[in-house]
């Protein structure tokens, strides 16, 4: 005879079966004795906790757990990586203002920023005697910003799946 498992007698004891699955239970304890017995000794440990009084720990621990657990350290090329994400993503922009500019016809406080960012640039690059950025092609900004996503994709691949060192305190 197949016997009630303990999670059933649990959930009988605390009234969480279905109603098909508490008849059959209850079916199930008529014929077997050795689940009542079952049921009645978990009966007996329920009765027991219910009768204990809930104490209160004499030290709040809290502090002393929180003061062990240290903020997550990022490696210092994580920082890089994220640093040069940003900074490629702010030249790109920069460098792309007047190839974006139509797009932010919704913003044009935006377009208008990222277009005074790239003069801005290109009147240091010219102060360098360096020969200014010109206009990008839509193929070569289509490139761009392929080569940019699989850079961004690849970096955050690397940083979600580095494995966490545990810790035992």
């Amino acid at each position: 005879m197949n016997h009630l498992s303990t999670e059933i007698l649990n959930a009988l004891l605390d009234q969480q079966l279905a109603p098909r699955a508490h008849d059959n239970a209850q079916a199930h304890l008529a014929a077997c004795a050795e689940c009542r017995a079952e049921l009645a000794a978990l009966e007996h440990v329920a009765a027991a906790l219910a009768a204990l009084t809930p104490e209160s720990l004499p030290v709040d621990l809290a502090p002393r757990v929180l003061a062990q657990i240290e903020p997550a350290q990022r490696a210092p090329w994580m920082i890089a990586l994220i640093v040069a994400e940003t900074a490629a993503v702010i030249a790109l922009a920069v460098w792309l203002g007047e190839t974006l500019a139509p797009l932010f016809d919704l913003l044009p406080d935006f377009g208008a920023t990222l277009i005074a960012l790239q003069q801005g640039a290109n009147d240091a690059l010219n102060a360098l005697n360096i020969e200014p950025l010109q206009s990008v092609a839509p193929t070569e900004w289509l490139m761009l910003c392929a080569a940019a996503v699989v850079a961004w994709l690849i970096a955050n691949r690397i940083l979600i799946q580095l494995p966490q060192k545990e810790r035992i305190v």
